[in-house]
């Protein structure tokens, strides 16, 4: 790849051979990468190599990890006020938000299962249940980690640990800075 940017689209207009010409226009810090791009298209033209490959993709932002930040902080300043690891105190709250898969596998599955669910992050949790319908199997609980959360699994994830936070008396930010954080929670990577 050649390079990429963030602009807007500004027309599309046929030439007189019958060419499409599609332009775009180019603010602020992207124009850098812009030129850089167009730069990179005349030194391949030079060599020979008329053709691009051009896609034009809608602008998603990333997600800010601001909310995802602060969560890990507060677990953190928690962890320390009661003497726990953060990374328990992260597991307690991806439990008790309880956003998982319920599932019904061999027995015979389980490490393996709960090996290869694990390993996609510190929230991938599995826990054992009783009440399989089938002989040989057990029925359990596949959490997922906070960063497949929605913008509502999330606001509540963040809410509960500043409802804690505020109880052991860890000072947190103010109303409006968290709920800013959570509106602006783009959702799952996955």
């Amino acid at each position: 790849m050649l390079g990429s940017f963030i602009g807007k689209y500004k027309d599309c207009l046929t030439d007189e051979r019958g060419a499409v010409v599609v332009s775009f226009t180019v603010e602020g810090s992207e124009r850098y990468a812009a030129r850089q791009c167009a730069a990179a298209a005349q030194t391949a033209l030079a060599s020979g190599k008329e053709r691009l490959k051009i896609e034009v993709n809608i602008d998603k932002p990333k997600r800010s990890l601001n909310a995802n930040n602060y969560f890990w902080q507060l677990c953190d300043k928690i962890a320390q006020k009661v003497g726990s690891s953060k990374l328990d105190v992260y597991r307690g709250y991806v439990l008790e938000q309880g956003v998982f898969e319920a599932m019904e596998i061999n027995a015979a599955a389980v490490q393996l299962f709960t090996e290869v669910w694990g390993a996609r992050g510190d929230g991938w949790l599995v826990e054992l249940l009783d009440g399989a319908e089938r002989e040989g199997f057990v029925l359990l609980h596949a959490y997922k980690g906070s960063s497949t959360y929605d913008k509502e699994q999330m606001a509540r994830l963040i809410d509960s640990v500043v409802t804690d936070a505020k109880e052991l008396e860890i000072e947190t930010r103010t109303p409006e800075e968290i709920e800013l954080m959570k509106q602006r929670w783009e959702g799952s990577r996955l």
